[in-house]
């Protein structure tokens, strides 16, 4: 069967597109810790990796689903369940234990570091705002008040921040990525791919992930050799996530190839 043919059935049923899509990724997840030197699974792990991963996805899969249909939901899904095998392939060989110790265990959830959860809560207000009913509409923007209270109350202080710190992390991304220029230009072009579909959406997200880039790689702090760049930049993963999945949507011709299976899904 072409995947064209199943995804007309999937889309009848999204469920079991993303209830495959959670499978594979605990799959990953599983693969991610074995590899790891040490992995501290505490409660926050096991919270992230059984909840709110899950909860991730699919919020992910509605809200790229609003933007370019089935299609487009099914490879974000994609995307980001593939990115943990992907990574290494960007990253020099000197670079391979940190990665494999530090930042892939953060990115699957496996990390009682509370930027996680707020990444994937940032993602669930996005996702209720998008629904464009009222109810969720208050849901969502009462979630994103008490983030930001919450974000400035942890965010480091002005005082802290400078451009020479983040030029500083500019070099590191070039010291231990191949492709940095990539890394970086990626996301923009994912802005402008989301604006031609839904510039509201394209504005959030391109806030979402450029206030936490500007703030937190400006800072001192964010080194590269203990992963700590990452961990800084964990609640905007999701963000970067979508903007990268979105790229398909510059293809002028690919919506029209596609026809129903790329047309927006309509919120509930």
């Amino acid at each position: 069967m072409r995947p064209a043919e199943q995804l007309r059935r999937l889309q009848q049923r999204p469920g079991t597109l993303i209830a495959g899509a959670i499978a594979a990724q605990w799959l990953t997840t599983l693969a991610v810790a074995l590899r790891a030197d040490s992995v501290d699974i505490g409660a926050g792990a096991v919270l992230n990796v059984a909840l709110l991963g899950p909860l991730a996805l699919f919020c992910a899969f509605r809200v790229a689903s609003s933007i370019g249909g089935i299609a487009l939901g099914a490879w974000t899904l994609l995307v980001w369940i593939a990115l943990p095998w992907l990574a290494p392939l960007f990253t020099v060989a000197k670079y391979d234990s940190t990665l494999h110790d530090h930042v892939l265990p953060l990115v699957v959830g496996l990390t009682g570091d509370a930027g996680y959860a707020e990444g994937v809560a940032i993602l669930v207000a996005l996702t209720l705002l998008n629904e464009r009913s009222h109810v969720a509409t208050v849901l969502g923007g009462s979630t994103l008040v008490v983030l930001a209270v919450i974000w400035l109350v942890r965010a480091p202080g002005v005082e802290g921040l400078s451009a020479d710190a983040f030029d500083l992390n500019m070099a590191g991304l070039r010291e231990y990525f191949w492709s940095q220029r990539v890394l970086q230009w990626l996301p923009v072009a994912g802005v402008i791919a989301v604006a031609r579909r839904s510039p509201a959406l394209a504005f959030a997200l391109g806030c979402w992930l450029g206030a936490f880039v500007a703030l937190r790689l400006t800072s001192s702090a964010a080194t590269f050799e203990n992963g700590e760049f990452f961990r800084l930049l964990l609640p905007a993963l999701p963000a970067y996530v979508l903007l990268v999945a979105a790229l398909p949507l510059l293809v002028p011709t690919l919506a029209s190839r596609l026809g129903p299976l790329a047309r927006p899904a309509e919120s509930r």
